[in-house]
């Protein structure tokens, strides 16, 4: 994918510093065949995994070597990203520096 940064986290996994890196970019949530399964909360402050067995079948496969929610999830904690608790959505995640539209 054009415009990626990748490189080699603990534990050996590749990640994209666009798509995890809170100053990055947020590839995924931009990629319109993604939306139905991770896509950005209507305040643009967090974002919602709403499908995690086509995110590990179809999303994490495509940018990361393992496809394990799990594994996405502690990357997620390394970096700083909090689950917030809603009623609605049991997997949506926080950081103050990864919204909407920020570059």
């Amino acid at each position: 994918m054009a415009g990626c940064k990748r490189g080699v986290g603990r534990g050996g996994w590749v990640y994209n510093e666009d798509i995890l890196n809170p100053e990055g970019k947020t590839v995924v949530m931009q990629v319109e065949e993604y939306q139905k399964i991770i896509y950005w909360a209507s305040n643009g402050l967090e974002f919602i995994i709403k499908d995690t067995e086509k995110l590990e079948q179809i999303v994490l496969p495509r940018f990361f070597r393992h496809n394990k929610i799990n594994s996405f999830v502690r990357q997620l904690n390394m970096y700083g990203f909090h689950k917030i608790k809603h009623n609605n959505f049991k997997s949506t995640f926080r950081h103050e520096s990864f919204q909407k539209d920020r570059e």
